[in-house]
């Protein structure tokens, strides 16, 4: 299949991550991804069933695993999937982001600079299928990094970017309440400095199409924590409690 049969399905980002698997799966995790996954798994109810939604090497779906949640890892990436199998208690999936179909199945959704992969109009799409995905009130991580429109990184991946404005009304629009949304600047895998934008819903009971009206007949408004919001208690999880004045570290994406 080729981009020009389905522009979901970028061959070359996928090409430069099978290629280079190993040197992306080095610093494929950073401090501030796991003070996000801390925040995310301390949400979930133990042995909770979770998918990390283009999982690349798996550090994420390693450590959720280590702690007893069930973990499917799903990646169009043959050979970081190869990485992310080899991990204790992950299971894998090599599939795209639009092969999502099913329903009430996870209660969380860890999908960490992954979308930015995909489509700039494709991101509704894709936060439907989670939502659908997700039990009622189930938790979803999203990592993107801000600015606008598309564009390849000089490592020829495909890139689109947004403003955390517009993420927060796709999440809103797409039925999930939003819990915190926050950002940090710090380098990228290429050496470049950029705006990681990140984002912790939750799956409403409600959607936006079915949600009930006041008598005024207007809707409740969805609104974005202020940034900064503290991390679990201590003891909650096995990583480290979020920090919010630290900045990442170099990133993978």
């Amino acid at each position: 299949m080729t981009d020009a049969d389905d522009p979901s399905v970028d061959t070359q980002t996928v090409a430069f991550y099978d290629e280079n698997a190993e040197d992306y799966a080095v610093c494929a995790a950073t401090e501030h991804g796991r003070d996000h996954l801390a925040l995310f798994a301390a949400d979930l109810p133990a042995g909770a069933k979770v998918l990390d939604f283009g999982a690349g090497e798996g550090w994420a779906a390693g450590l959720l695993a280590e702690d007893g949640f069930e973990v499917l890892a799903w990646d169009a990436s043959e050979a970081l999937l190869a990485l992310a199998a080899a991990r204790p208690g992950v299971e894998t999936r090599q599939a795209l982001f639009d092969e999502l179909d099913e329903s009430e199945a996870f209660d969380g959704v860890w999908a960490s600079f992954s979308l930015l992969h995909a489509p700039r109009a494709t991101l509704p799409e894709h936060l439907a299928r989670i939502h659908e995905a997700l039990v009622p009130g189930g938790r979803f991580f999203l990592g993107l990094k801000e600015g606008t429109g598309e564009k390849r990184d000089k490592l020829g991946r495909r890139y689109s970017y947004f403003s955390s404005d517009e993420v927060i009304e796709a999440l809103s629009n797409a039925g999930f309440d939003i819990l915190r949304a926050t950002s940090a600047d710090g380098e990228s895998f290429v050496g470049a400095t950029e705006t990681f934008l990140y984002f912790h819903a939750r799956r409403a009971e409600w959607t936006r199409a079915t949600w009930p009206r006041r008598r005024t007949g207007s809707m409740p408004t969805q609104m974005a924590p202020a940034a900064g919001t503290p991390g679990p208690a201590a003891g909650v999880w096995c990583l480290r409690p979020c920090a919010k004045a630290r900045s990442p570290k170099r990133a993978s994406f």
